[in-house]
């Protein structure tokens, strides 16, 4: 490719956009853009882009001389947005041709969930390539924009912006006749798309307004022999999008735009892609056509059956709802729920619901859509009798069924009782394929009377089947991957013998919970606890003896850190510690008590031991109510050398540190 995508394409989204609401009236729609110097506001509604109007959008307005300033932005913007998913953003090319394809300036860039990310923009591609060789080995004159539409310095604005309208342009130069050579029209000014926002912004009456009393600012101009580099440098630096080319004697000789610049860029690589993409896009255009024009053929033939065009519009409607519902969440649930809904919503039957099949044949009513006057079955298992073996492989072979009388239909008898039990007179059932697999079945009944399927409503519940198959899997791949995130977060926050929380777990919850406290001014409680002559111990029994030990100790710890906040920890080797936060000494001591019971009960040999014939515990406990100035980890030195003071009274015992008696 022409360009490295990944690195490209952040540069080339405008993240800084600017978006209001569908109610807002355009009077403060139009201060807005003149205040922000936007070309554009987008238009969202809870979250998700309705709408788009531009600076084109105003002057076409001012043009029409109707009264559009106090009405709301939803009347008069642009809908629908032509957009483009972040994931179809894979270069230049793509963006640009959808850009030149459409005919528009700013693309909208959405997310997997259509959520704005931001807007590419001529200006911003420019920016975002910097092609310095390529524009300076080319001159103004080759790609500058000529004739010109130009206009006198009397014209007011209001008939600047019919001209503008007019011609579907972007700005007006203003010109007056050399003195000494009336023929020569040399300019002095410009107005553009970006001034009409700001003077409508001013409220000033534009049929009235002189463009001479309005334009403040200079006009920017280069010769035609000068490189597009050039170009490109002037317009960043004075923020423009276009510059007047005037000839030696100052006479309007053409404009250079943006799209003049970005036109010419590398025509050995970058035209020959557009072409082919111009050429895709002409065979599709064609093949749409053709269809069009086979779908005009049948409704002359067929003028009888209206109904079944709307039904067909109603289908394809229901469809996009769907798959937006489907966009919008990863559950399964949701997915499943919606679709029976909006499906018996649109067939206008009695029930319809998804059958989801056990490895062992049987199936359970997934989810279910039923009338208030029929009973529903959700959750109810079918035995494996009610879809046979020949049933489900036909239907794994991808194979539809539709009865339109159950009653004049040659059915199994097991699956008349299944009908019977659905109080169903009409059925239409399709298969729901997880990739090669038979994961269910997406089922409509009519209960009160015959009913013939028509093609469209097979033809919706088959292609309705396929896009909840791929809901399925994106579902199911989600709940894998959230699982597996899971486990990897409890993997990094765990200690891999002991199963407690690791250091880093701790420091981190240590760090959080001591800021929790000096907000609320609560007491926060730390014990450390080391198994006492646990060297010995390895060296007497072995290591894996003593990997055991530690999960046993750790077993402990954990039963004994009861409440939900409380934190037991692997501290390092054979020490551990436990976070008691809201807790005081007496609580503190309690728990440590329980800890050194716990771990007698469990009578753990310890041959080696100066102090008893199994393991024990030394326990250090500190308690305090975190103050400005001290950090957290004087809490873990304090109740450390509380620690160390229970091992040289003899261990197996705790004592608490006295914060007073060091000062």
């Amino acid at each position: 490719m022409f360009f490295p995508s990944a690195l490209w394409l952040s540069s080339a989204i405008a993240h800084d956009h600017l978006s209001v609401s569908p109610d807002l009236p355009m009077t403060e729609v139009v201060k807005l853009m003149s205040q922000a110097h936007k070309s554009y506001v987008l238009v969202v509604d809870a979250d998700q882009l309705v709408g788009i109007f531009t600076e084109r959008d105003v002057v076409r307005l001012t043009a029409a001389k109707t009264s559009w300033l106090e009405v709301a932005i939803a009347t008069v913007m642009t809908t629908p947005v032509i957009t483009l998913q972040e994931s179809e953003a894979t270069d230049v090319l793509v963006l640009l041709s959808r850009l030149w394809r459409y005919r528009i300036r700013h693309l909208p860039i959405l997310d997997q969930r259509e959520r704005i990310i931001g807007v590419v923009t001529r200006q911003s591609i420019r920016e975002a390539l910097k092609p310095a060789a390529l524009l300076k080995a080319r001159q103004i004159h080759e790609v500058m924009v000529s004739p010109v539409v130009a206009a006198p310095i009397t014209t007011s604005v209001l008939q600047l912006s019919q001209l503008m309208h007019q011609h579907q342009i972007s700005c007006v130069v203003l010109v007056q006749p050399e003195a000494t050579n009336p023929a020569i029209a040399k300019p002095i000014g410009i107005l553009t798309e970006r001034d009409v926002v700001r003077l409508q912004a001013q409220n000033l009456d534009l049929a009235q307004t002189s463009v001479v009393a309005v334009i403040n600012r200079p006009l920017h101009a280069i010769q035609p022999q000068a490189s597009l580099w050039s170009a490109h440098e002037q317009m960043q630096q004075h923020q423009i999008r276009r510059l007047v080319v005037v000839g030696e004697a100052g006479e309007l000789l053409g404009l250079v735009t943006q799209s003049s610049i970005l036109q010419s860029l590398d025509p050995l690589e970058l035209h020959p892609t557009l072409d082919a993409l111009q050429q895709e896009v002409e065979a599709r255009t064609q093949e749409m056509q053709q269809t069009n024009e086979k779908l005009q053929r049948e409704i002359v033939e067929r003028v009888k059956v209206e109904q079944t065009l709307q039904s067909q519009i109603a289908k394809e409607q229901l469809m996009s709802a769907i798959a937006n519902h489907m966009r919008q969440s990863l559950h399964l649930d949701t997915i499943l729920n919606t679709t029976v809904e909006e499906v018996r919503q649109f067939l206008q039957v009695d029930r319809v619901l998804i059958y989801r099949f056990e490895s062992n044949g049987n199936s359970t009513v997934a989810v279910e859509s039923v009338a208030t006057d029929r009973m529903s079955i959700v959750g109810k298992m079918m035995e494996a009798a009610y879809f046979t073996k020949r049933c489900r492989q036909s239907y794994q072979m991808g194979q539809m069924q539709a009865i339109a009388d159950v009653t004049q239909a040659n059915l199994p008898s097991r699956y008349l009782h299944l009908l019977a039990l659905l109080q169903a007179r009409a059925a239409l059932t399709v298969p729901i394929l997880r990739g090669d697999e038979l994961w269910g079945l997406l089922s409509a009944y009519q209960c009160g009377q015959p009913r013939q399927w028509q093609p469209l409503e097979i033809e919706l519940l088959q292609q309705l089947s396929t896009q909840v198959g791929i809901a399925i899997q994106q579902a199911q791949l989600y709940q894998q991957l959230e699982v597996a995130n899971q486990e990897l977060r409890r993997l990094a926050n765990s200690d891999g013998l002991t199963e407690l929380a690791n250091r880093r777990s701790f420091d981190e919850y240590l760090d959080k919970e001591w800021r929790r406290a000096l907000r609320h001014r609560t007491p926060l409680a730390l014990i450390m606890g080391d198994v006492d002559f646990f060297k010995r111990y390895n060296d007497c029994y072995g290591h894996l003896r003593g990997d055991r030990c530690l999960q046993q100790v750790a077993a402990v710890l954990r039963q004994t850190a009861k409440r939900p906040a409380d934190l037991a920890a692997r501290y390092g080797g054979e020490e551990f510690a436990i976070l008691l936060p809201n807790t005081e000494d007496r609580g503190a001591t309690l728990v440590a008590t329980e800890i050194q019971t716990r771990i007698q009960t469990l009578r753990i040999p310890h041959a080696q031991s100066s102090i008893a014939d199994y393991v024990t515990l030394s326990l250090g406990i500190a308690c305090l109510v975190p103050r400005t100035g001290i950090a957290p980890t004087f809490l873990i030195a304090a109740a450390d050398k509380a620690l160390y003071q229970a091992k040289m009274a003899g261990r197996d015992r705790y004592l608490i540190y006295q914060e007073s008696a060091q000062g």
